[in-house]
């Protein structure tokens, strides 16, 4: 086969590629959305995302007997198409979706509580000069604990 052969199944390859990284982009999108969300349904959809992209690759070797064009170059394409589909995809969800995820669904208040409790900790030690020797991981030089290690 010649090389614009091969291009041009790296082309075709590349568009159904982005297609189904625009697909799992909306499963993305709208699985964010959803009020109540967990670490499983995250995880669900991530698993689900990787299931299409393998489909969408055994796909197209399915249909090489089907679709006159190479092979290799197909699914080159494809891969690079749902690659870089899915990380342009979830870059523009980051973009878009920054103010708009229910706030339930986001646990500020922990990461408040934490930075409050390490101000706290900080304005202590700093009050109690004693306080801040207690702050070390260990009394020894960090020189010192690097020589054991390095050994």
């Amino acid at each position: 086969m010649s090389t614009g052969q091969y291009l041009l199944g790296g082309a075709a390859g590349l568009v159904f590629g982005l297609l189904v990284a625009a697909g799992n982009t909306l499963l993305t999108r709208r699985s964010l959305l959803r009020a109540k969300q967990n670490a499983a349904s995250v995880m669900g959809t991530s698993g689900l995302r990787q299931v299409i992209n393998l489909a969408a690759l055994v796909l197209v070797y399915l249909l090489r007997g089907v679709v006159p064009l190479p092979l290799a170059g197909t699914l080159i394409g494809t891969a690079v198409g749902l690659s870089g589909g899915s990380i342009a995809g979830v870059w523009i969800l980051a973009r878009r979706m920054d103010d708009t995820i229910p706030a339930e669904c986001v646990e500020i208040a922990d990461a408040e509580e934490e930075l409050a409790e390490g101000e706290q900790e900080y304005a202590d030690a700093k009050a109690e000069p004693d306080a801040a020797q207690e702050y070390t991981p260990e009394d020894t030089p960090a020189d010192e604990r690097r020589d054991d290690t390095n050994g």
